[in-house]
């Protein structure tokens, strides 16, 4: 085994089996070298999780997802660039926005419908997935000029005095820490990053192939890692003795990314 996976897979793992935990996947199973099996059966099998359980996995999943597409690109080091096959010879094209055109508002005076009449369609269940997800290589690009939009939590109760049968409107709590969210998107992310860590070669064959396209300049990306700061990184003002082992990791496993295709070992 490579003596970087050696040294920096066990503490990768040992923070996902910790997500395990969080997410209630570890409680009646004995063996924990079946991550990958147990997050893709978790996958098939959608289930909700409180706000408070789901912002403690992001918060883990962030820079360990970060640590691990450094390892990649350090173990992709070492590899030569692959012969292409000709579909992976064409060039990417960036993608199209949506286009959005203005209509008319048509508005009838006198008219009232009821809001219920126009109920939003029931989506439809989705699929079980047919094979496990696979792990994204590149850092998400950070998003600048972006509108927030900042949700509504109360509208004003206004009513006529005269009207028969009507209410005030009732105010949107606010969410709290035990609300029940969806957790398919985020077990969707743990599976692909168990499935990564299972098999860290692969992975990497599949870093080197990208970068022999970037090589042809066939990509739009030139680079798997975003400017900044790494996805996941402590905020600047925290002191060195409040860091966790995921900060300690991220920090090592960047450093090594960065220098590695830089000075390849000629051993």
């Amino acid at each position: 085994m490579d003596p970087t996976i050696e040294q920096y897979s066990p503490a990768l793992r040992r923070i996902l089996a910790l997500i395990f935990v969080y997410l209630g996947l570890a409680d009646h199973v004995r063996d924990t070298g079946d991550d990958a099996a147990r997050a893709f059966r978790a996958l098939a099998e959608p289930a909700t999780v409180s706000r408070r359980v789901h912002r403690m996995v992001r918060k883990l999943l962030l820079p360990v997802e970060a640590a691990t597409r450094r390892l990649i690109v350090a173990l992709a080091a070492a590899l030569p660039d692959p012969a292409l096959r000709r579909r992976e010879l064409k060039l990417e094209r960036p993608r199209v926005a949506p286009k959005f055109v203005a209509a008319w508002r048509v508005w009838t005076p006198g008219i009232m419908v009821p809001r219920h009449l126009f109920a939003p369609p029931v989506k439809p269940a989705p699929k079980a997935p047919v094979r496990p997800p696979r792990f994204a290589l590149f850092d998400p690009l950070k998003r600048f000029n972006r509108r927030r939009c900042v949700k509504r939590l109360s509208v004003p109760a206004i009513r006529s005095g005269d009207e028969p049968g009507s209410r005030p409107v009732q105010a949107q709590l606010p969410p709290t820490r035990h609300d029940s969210m969806p957790d398919r998107h985020l077990m969707r992310r743990v599976a692909a990053l168990a499935f990564a860590l299972d098999d860290l070669p692969k992975q990497a064959g599949r870093f080197a192939r990208w970068r022999a396209r970037r090589n042809r300049k066939l990509t739009r990306r030139s680079s798997p890692f975003r400017p900044g700061r790494p996805p996941g990184s402590p905020p600047l003002r925290l002191s060195g003795k409040d860091k966790r082992e995921e900060h300690t990791l991220l920090a090592d496993l960047h450093s090594l990314a960065f220098w590695a295709p830089r000075s390849p070992d000629t051993s």
